[in-house]
């Protein structure tokens, strides 16, 4: 029995984790309209909303799709749920936050940080002239804003082969990460996972397996374990999804994950007219119809003066109202 099998077989001893049972990682937001005076002048100065995007600046507070929060009384997980601390909240992390922000658009109160998108695997290799850099199942495209830590350039994270890496950001409909943060580690932290991300290819229901990432870093995922919430989309091919894992991937002619738990991602669960500020990757091209992140957008309903039109793969940050399961654009600038 090769290892494949023997790895397959094995008992799983993980729990599955609360946060698992969403359908988005904005999580729910009760309703929308006014929130708290944010001003201090008494009137309802603030609205609901849910962002998603990349940290731009932290302490004191953070700031997200261009508004800085004060994060003092806010909780924060990772896309487990597993509990975090604010100062873990880092520059370059792709984040899902839960607040209200003022009637200038520019401040907010943070209720809820969720830490998404992100990629916890052993480096592969470093393309010193593509400046890209993968771990099984992922490429990352590295552009001078990426944050890194550990490390101070491609060439000195080029000589840490098979060492931890953690990567941070948006995912284009080709398999490619637009790296916000790159993270060296030396070890694999206590308690935490190893973690994949992507679309499913090549799926085999039978041997139930599929493949992960583009061409050049595609990694064989064995999901015949894997713990899943049965009220998650099924796993079908072209599906976006997560896999966590206890072990790492298995290094070989082709990197190997065996999942001990997988998500495949649905659309986020919000009350309808709740505010939504996003700022990634245009992916899923058809016409004014698109995504961000996990978030379905529509842009039909923007004037002609405000009308734009991405293309897969390219950077565009949206404001919009949540309506029937997608942002119904009100501003979008690429």
């Amino acid at each position: 029995m090769g290892i494949f099998a023997v790895r397959c077989a094995r008992m799983l001893v993980a729990v599955f984790p609360a946060a698992l049972f969403l359908s988005g990682c904005g999580g729910g937001v009760s309703d929308g309209g006014a929130a708290e005076d944010l001003s201090g002048s008494g009137t309802a100065a603030a609205i609901k909303t849910v962002t998603y995007g990349r940290v731009t600046s932290v302490g004191p507070g953070i700031t997200v799709s261009g508004v800085l929060y004060d994060q003092s009384g806010a909780s924060y997980s990772d896309d487990q749920g597993s509990a975090l601390r604010g100062d873990e909240i880092a520059l370059g992390m792709i984040v899902a936050l839960e607040g209200d922000v003022d009637s200038s658009g520019a401040r907010g109160v943070a209720r809820k940080v969720v830490v998404v998108d992100d990629i916890v695997a052993p480096l592969v290799a470093v393309d010193l002239v593509a400046r890209t850099v993968t771990v099984a199942g992922a490429r990352a495209q590295v552009t001078s804003t990426t944050v890194l830590v550990g490390f101070t350039s491609l060439e000195a994270l080029a000589a840490h082969a098979g060492e931890l890496v953690v990567l941070h950001g948006p995912m284009a409909d080709s398999g490619v990460m637009a790296a916000t943060r790159i993270e060296l580690r030396a070890a694999a932290l206590a308690n935490r996972w190893f973690k994949g991300r992507g679309v499913v290819r090549r799926l085999d229901a039978t041997l139930t397996d599929f493949e992960l990432g583009p061409e050049g870093a595609v990694a064989k995922v064995c999901y015949c374990h894997s713990l899943r919430n049965p009220a998650d989309p099924a796993i079908g091919e072209g599906r976006t999804i997560r896999i966590w894992s206890l072990t790492s991937p298995v290094a070989g002619t082709a990197q190997l994950w065996v999942s001990d738990q997988a998500r495949v991602i649905g659309i986020p669960v919000l009350a309808n007219n709740v505010h939504v500020e996003l700022d990634g990757i245009w992916t899923a091209n058809a016409g004014t119809t698109g995504q961000i992140g996990d978030y379905p957008v529509d842009l039909s309903a923007l004037s002609a003066d405000r009308m734009v039109q991405p293309i897969a793969g390219q950077a565009i940050a949206v404001k919009g109202t949540w309506f029937n399961g997608r942002v119904v654009a009100t501003r979008a600038t690429l």
